[in-house]
């Protein structure tokens, strides 16, 4: 009986100790991530590092950010020649990369992860998983300045800002008889101003936001212009209008 009451009391004190001592942590199980967002008014993409808290300055050695365009599936590491690297070496958790796309980029696919470097004998390396952003695809429906000019790259869109236009305006009411293949044309008047409706109609073209009327070879000048990418609403005084009326 003693011998089996100091057995169940060894193993008692066994797992106290054991249920008392703290379980270290791995560090390898830490996590960290990318963010990747669009600031349209620098053009420029910017990836955001975030990386758990428990990493600190006495477990890393250095850290950062890794990025590439690439057509192809790439693995994306440090070593690599080519990639886009920023690396730090002082913990602020705040590290970000900015890369400046090439017109050539923006419908090529951008790899990009975070890393950290342990301050251990192997110098291991952990990386985030890998996120693959397109920069076209995240613009193609937006119609701020910095999309257009990437969607009018990718499509190769003719941007118009100047219209040629042939009025007669001895008929009543005017006629538009000559204008681009790629334009339905609408012309209205009150004999005051005259209002023309402008559509793109063929693919491959938008209208500038600085537009020029030429009709019957004379600069217009525009009264007023209201207009979306594809369709344009321009008046102008009628230049048979004597004023006085």
């Amino acid at each position: 009986m003693k011998n089996l009451i100091k057995t169940s009391l060894l193993v008692g004190l066994s797992l106290l100790f054991f249920a008392c001592t703290p379980i270290e942590d791995d560090i390898t199980n830490y996590t960290q991530s990318i963010e990747i967002i669009v600031n349209n008014e620098k053009e420029q993409i910017e990836l955001i590092q975030h990386f758990d808290q428990r990493f600190n300055d006495e477990n890393v050695l250095s850290y950062g950010i890794i990025a590439e365009f690439s057509d192809e599936v790439i693995d994306l590491h440090v070593d690599r020649d080519s990639i886009y690297k920023v690396t730090y070496y002082a913990l602020t958790f705040d590290n970000i990369l900015a890369v400046l796309p090439h017109p050539d980029e923006y419908n090529t696919d951008l790899y990009a992860r975070s890393f950290v470097r342990l301050d251990n004998e192997e110098k291991t390396i952990l990386y985030s998983d890998t996120v693959v952003f397109n920069l076209f695809e995240n613009k193609k429906n937006d119609t701020d300045a910095f999309a257009l000019k990437i969607i009018d790259k990718v499509l190769n869109i003719t941007i118009i800002d100047t219209i040629e236009l042939t009025i007669d305006y001895t008929k009543s009411p005017y006629i538009v008889t000559s204008a681009p293949e790629y334009l339905n044309v609408n012309l209205t008047t009150d004999y005051k101003t005259v209002e023309l409706e402008i559509e793109i109609k063929s693919t491959g073209y938008r209208f500038s936001n600085n537009i020029t009327l030429n009709v019957n070879t004379k600069n217009i000048s525009i009264k007023s212009i209201s207009f979306n990418p594809n369709f344009i609403t321009i008046i102008y005084n009628d230049t048979n209008w004597s004023g006085i009326y």
